[in-house]
């Protein structure tokens, strides 16, 4: 995929998701996962909406501003895809509004908390690589253990 790296400001971010043209797709088997994108904020060309590609290579649209900037760092390196190739990637469920990295007090996993489940980010790297931003609070670790496992986020993970 060619991509494009820009920078946003909140002012700019669309809380519509763009509508998906089935005609644009580039294969009669429509989109399919892109594994390799994994632990990538991509957006396409035109649109203010931005997507978080993970869970084996499923875009899965950031719902708002707030929600952005709970999970990642700062509106810089967001991948832009012309239209096709944002296309070609198979939709997941959108991140649930207000998801964020959570850590339990005095454990040291971080977890991305969003459509009801912990997801285990598995180490510094991937915080990284994710542009997570990490916790500035921490939970009873009670409220942690109780929020049923996800899956484990390691894209980008040292070696």
């Amino acid at each position: 995929m060619n991509a494009v790296l820009v920078s946003m400001n909140e002012s700019d971010f669309d809380s519509t998701p763009p509508q998906i043209d089935a005609s644009a797709r580039p294969s009669a088997s429509g989109p399919t996962p892109h594994p390799a994108l994994d632990g990538k904020r991509i957006k396409m060309v035109g649109s203010g909406a931005i997507y978080f590609v993970w869970n084996g290579g499923y875009k899965c649209w950031v719902p708002d501003p707030t929600t952005y900037n709970n999970m990642f760092q700062s509106w810089d390196n967001i991948e832009e895809l012309a239209a096709d190739q944002f296309d070609a990637i198979a939709t997941g469920a959108p991140i649930t509004s207000g998801a964020m990295l959570a850590a339990g007090t005095g454990q040291g996993a971080v977890f991305l908390v969003t459509n009801g489940h912990k997801n285990f980010v598995t180490q510094p790297s991937v915080m990284t690589y994710c542009n997570f931003r990490w916790p500035s609070t921490t939970y009873p670790p009670v409220l942690i253990d109780f929020i049923p496992m996800g899956v484990t986020i390691d894209y980008g993970a040292s070696k």
